[in-house]
């Protein structure tokens, strides 16, 4: 089949157009931003634990949580809790991770993600180990933080655990009032109708242009 050039530049530029949206990267949206200047943290020391509180008033599915985290030989563990303070057992752990397994990456360091999340008040805690002694965890924080939240999404308060027991999230917490870590929430961005425009476009010329080899062979 002859196609003329005029056709073939109008398709291979259409093409091209509707090509770029199957390869640009999809960006998070934030569900719980809570950011700043990092002038004021919590100092995680060994046998302590910091902890950040939140509530979801509907269910979100796919949740990435990541936090401004640094350390210095650290050893110890991270939970995502239904409840935290004396009382709360294994039951109410949503998701739990070793430190070990977690990359640094300063204010993008991911904590969880993949979390399916019913409406409920949850907390972070983040606990150094009680038997290493030089284990240190830094949660970066501010005094007067940016707090951003979307519609169904809640802050809470910061906690603090200077002598944890054997499960950290069983400690005794006080509300700290003077500085908030920052940490934040994220789900996938869905892709905007122009995207989705952009990628039948670009299936569409494929197969359009299959058929066309098909035809001429």
């Amino acid at each position: 089949m002859n196609t003329s050039p005029i056709r073939q530049a109008w398709h291979a530029g259409l093409l091209a157009l509707a090509l770029s949206g199957l390869g640009a990267p999809s960006q998070a949206q934030p569900l719980l931003s809570v950011t700043g200047a990092s002038t004021l943290g919590h100092t995680i020391a060994s046998n302590q634990a910091a902890a950040v509180s939140f509530t979801l008033t509907r269910a979100f599915e796919d949740v990435t949580a990541t936090a401004d985290i640094t350390g210095l030989s650290p050893r110890g563990g991270v939970f995502l809790m239904r409840d935290v303070g004396p009382g709360t057992g294994f039951t109410d752990i949503v998701a739990a991770v070793d430190i070990s397994a977690i990359t640094f990456a300063g204010s993008e360091t991911v904590l969880f993600s993949g979390l399916n999340l019913g409406a409920g008040d949850y907390a972070i805690v983040i606990a150094s180990d009680q038997s290493s002694p030089n284990s240190t965890l830094i949660w970066n924080g501010s005094r007067s933080a940016q707090v951003t939240a979307s519609a169904g999404v809640i802050d809470g308060i910061d906690l603090f655990a200077a002598d944890t027991v054997e499960f950290p999230p069983a400690s005794a917490f006080s509300t700290v009032f003077d500085r908030s870590a920052h940490f934040a929430l994220f789900i996938p961005a869905v892709p905007e109708p122009a995207t989705w425009l952009l990628m039948g476009m670009g299936v569409g010329l494929l197969w359009t242009r299959r058929s066309a080899h098909r035809r001429a062979a």
